[in-house]
């Protein structure tokens, strides 16, 4: 892979020219790129979903927008600490262009903005219930169009319109946002560069063919779509990541994908305690326990620098938390000052416990740093497997946050009551709107759609009508030109159907979602 491909400026449809006055300024096509992003509603939509916790009324915790930020501000600074580190395993190539650097960050910086704007509503659980509920569908006998089981009909055209379902990705579902623009002339979807695009691949797989055991991160998930095959190929070919055997990650997707999982372990931790999930003090028993169990019986000079980063970490942690009081309060004499100095609320340990987590992840951030300039080559050549998490002096300081998210988190029954709501309004609405869209711009639809059914299709918003439209039309012109039957042509058309639903159902926020939930079943 070369970066005059990889960094491509290329779009889907051609974009007006900037007026002559814009010339003069060091503005370019990523510099668009993060503000059309930031510009749209599939990334404001990102204010109210779930990040951690579902549903949630504090307006603390983190969503998925505020998530989205944070990661977009730590890829683009982990871009430019690989630019410009000195390191002998960058080539000199590398290293003499500085403008590359720049526009790396720049497109690291939009891509965590753009990162789960394919993520439905109430998180990663919300995924979970659409893969199950298809799952489920297609292996029922009853669930049928025209007389014929539907998980029979899709397969028997290709396998993947059925995996694409039950494999349900948000991965994927955000090249299903951007691939949009692509579908009709004029459209005003967010229209961005093919660099931009690639980059948000972090799975370039389809829907039948990925495997989560294997030891190739890249293969662990669904990367796209049947329906997303063409644009799939076009991005990679344009950007140089489509090789003889396939495929392959952009260099960047490994920059992008450190600072999601950075964030994630010290941003979301922070909210965890923030909502009373667990103490400071809690935690730091936590993490000596699993730092014991990585160090063994090591003796101290003998310890592996990822285990003594981890080990001086929680050392300065526990320091704060005993030692830190200004100066200013503990010479204080009023009465109010001897309270503050001597205070251990939970407030006073949770302002520690944030300071410390953003010096944590600094140490991350250069940790990842030196394992992309370490695997430069191998990045480049799109034969390296691993992640920049690994091998390095930050990787047992992030298994110990992960898995404190794990033990503190995820099994709490606060957090599962939500996911029991959350699912119940899930499978409710791919119920109702799937059941509607079955015989949806049919010919014969009046005779098989109810009047609810009706009502159901006029809630679907126009844009993902036309969306539609215009992918049944590229598959009435291959019909026309013979490289597609008509009864192969109408599955696929019930295939973009079911499309539609997710697109609309994925695009809603927890709030719309919840809310339609309630109408739809007279609770309101």
């Amino acid at each position: 892979m070369k970066w005059e491909k990889l960094i491509c400026a290329e779009r889907q449809q051609a974009k007006e020219e900037k007026p002559k006055q814009f010339e003069q300024f060091d503005i370019d096509a990523f510099d668009d790129d993060f503000l059309s992003i930031i510009s749209s509603q599939a990334f404001r939509r990102l204010q109210d979903k779930t990040q951690v916790f579902p549903l949630d009324k504090s307006d603390f915790v983190r969503t998925r927008l505020t998530h989205s930020m944070e990661v977009s501000a730590i890829a683009r600074d982990l871009a430019r600490m690989i630019a410009q580190n000195p390191s002998p395993y960058l080539p000199e190539d590398f290293k003499k262009a500085p403008a590359l650097g720049r526009r790396a960050a720049a497109i690291a910086a939009c891509v965590g903005l753009l990162h789960d704007t394919g993520n439905p509503p109430f998180g990663h659980y919300g995924e979970e219930v659409i893969r199950d509920w298809f799952r489920v569908k297609f292996q029922d006998e009853g669930f049928r169009f025209r007389g014929r089981p539907i998980g029979e009909l899709l397969r028997a055209v290709d396998a993947r319109m059925t995996a694409d379902f039950e494999n349900f990705e948000g991965n994927a579902q955000g090249l299903r946002i951007l691939s949009k623009a692509g579908l009709r002339e004029g459209s005003h979807d967010v229209n961005l560069t093919y660099a931009v695009i690639n980059t948000l691949i972090k799975y370039p797989n389809p829907s039948t063919d990925f495997d989560r055991k294997s030891p190739d991160i890249k293969r662990h998930k669904v990367g796209y779509y049947y329906a997303e095959r063409e644009v799939m190929d076009r991005v990679c070919t344009a950007t140089g990541t489509k090789t003889d055997a396939g495929y392959v990650r952009h260099p960047l997707v490994y920059i992008m994908e450190a600072a999601d999982d950075i964030a994630y372990a010290t941003a979301d931790l922070a909210d965890a305690v923030k909502k009373g999930r667990f103490t400071v003090r809690a935690f730091i028993e936590f993490y000596e326990k699993e730092l014991d169990a990585v160090v063994g019986k090591c003796r101290a000079e003998e310890l592996p620098s990822s285990a003594r980063i981890a080990r001086d970490q929680i050392e300065l942690l526990k320091k704060a938390i005993r030692d830190d009081r200004t100066p200013e309060l503990a010479a204080g004499k009023s009465a109010f000052c001897q309270t503050l100095a001597h205070s251990d609320t939970p407030e006073t340990e949770f302002t520690i416990f944030e300071n410390w987590l953003e010096r944590v992840r600094m140490w991350l951030m250069y940790g990842a740093e030196f394992t992309f300039t370490k695997n430069y080559e191998s990045i480049m050549e799109g034969t390296y497997q691993g992640d920049l998490t690994e091998g390095n002096n930050g990787t047992d300081l992030l298994r110990i946050l992960k898995k404190a998210m794990v033990t503190f988190v995820f099994h709490s029954q606060e957090l599962i009551s939500l996911e029991l709501s959350a699912r119940r309004i899930v499978e409710s609405l791919l119920n109702d709107f799937i059941h509607a869209v079955k015989y949806a711009d049919e010919p014969d639809e009046r005779e098989h759609l109810s009047t609810i059914d009706d009502r159901f299709l006029h809630m679907i918003p126009d844009n993902f009508k036309m969306d539609y439209l215009g992918a049944k039309k590229q598959v009435d012109a291959r019909v026309a030109e013979g490289a597609q039957s008509e009864e192969d042509a109408e599955a696929e058309k019930l295939y973009l159907r079911f499309l539609m639903v997710t697109d609309f159902i994925s695009g809603m926020t927890d709030s719309y979602a919840r809310n339609l939930y309630r109408i739809a079943n007279g609770l309101d």
